[in-house]
């Protein structure tokens, strides 16, 4: 576990929320995490079908990605922290 980068987590946890998770170990939570990220885009996804694409819609979900990646990287770069003082 020594091995474990806190950054790579950050940036893993911003693009795939979850992800970065896995990485420091954390696998249940990561597991969650993506379920939660896969329920948020599938919701995401049924309103552009439902009302039709519109740039606002777009610039919601830009910015909601966006700093919602911001908590999750932060909150998987704190576990990764944790994970490597621990070995």
């Amino acid at each position: 576990m020594e091995g474990i980068n806190p950054k790579t987590a950050f940036i893993l946890n911003m693009l795939v929320w979850g992800l970065g998770y896995v990485y420091a170990g954390k696998v249940l939570k990561g597991t969650w995490t993506f379920f939660i990220f896969s329920l948020v885009w599938g919701f995401y996804l049924i309103e552009v079908i439902l009302l039709g694409f519109s740039f606002s819609l777009l610039l919601d979900i830009l910015i909601g990605y966006f700093v919602s990646g911001l908590w999750f990287g932060y909150d998987a770069y704190n576990a990764a922290l944790r994970a490597r003082e621990r070995y």
